[in-house]
């Protein structure tokens, strides 16, 4: 397909997810169309881990398909996830390990997006790289969560660095930022 065509049907299929992503948040469809196209569809059977403790943690994933569980080290459930959730956004910025594994409860189809691939789209949009890596770097702030969803809603969330922690927020589309 021409890459026009691609772009358009990466968009149709992932713009609204990724739009809600905290760290691409209010990023503008250019730039949401170049990380759409930087997908990879991966493909898991049930057991299977997608993260593991201890590993080298460089990428996110958004479900497509299935149910995932996120455990602690040893063994303790803390998460699950399903169609439409993502884990991981905080490894595309700066690469952490693993603190968790994710196993595939059943079939699952999940999209990748690695941090080197990121790394090259941010090459072509240097000032959300800058938001984005502010939000990321910046843990001076230790703010309430709800005030920084409120906050990236108006469209200042530069200004509430590392306001999103592990977990889930209770709020529609917006999850704390998960470091898997």
């Amino acid at each position: 397909l021409p890459r026009s065509m691609r772009t358009a049907l990466a968009l149709s299929l992932h713009e609204r997810l990724l739009s809600t992503i905290p760290i691409f948040y209010r990023s503008g469809s250019d730039f949401i169309a170049q990380v759409a196209l930087a997908l990879e569809l991966e493909r898991y059977n049930a057991g299977e881990k997608v993260a593991m403790f201890g590993q080298i943690a460089d990428r996110m994933y958004i479900v497509f398909l299935g149910c995932l569980a996120m455990k602690a080290y040893d063994g303790r459930h803390i998460s699950s996830f399903i169609p439409g959730d993502y884990f991981g956004e905080m490894n595309v910025v700066r690469v952490q390990i693993h603190r968790t594994t994710v196993t595939c409860h059943d079939f699952c189809e999940v999209y990748r997006l690695t941090k080197k691939n990121l790394d090259e789209i941010f090459l072509q949009f240097p000032s959300i790289m800058k938001a984005v890596h502010r939000l990321m770097y910046d843990s001076s702030l230790d703010i309430e969560p709800m005030k920084a969803v409120r906050a990236s809603q108006e469209g200042h969330i530069e200004s509430y660095p590392c306001a999103f922690k592990k977990g889930t927020v209770s709020n529609g589309n917006f999850r704390k930022l998960s470091m898997v």
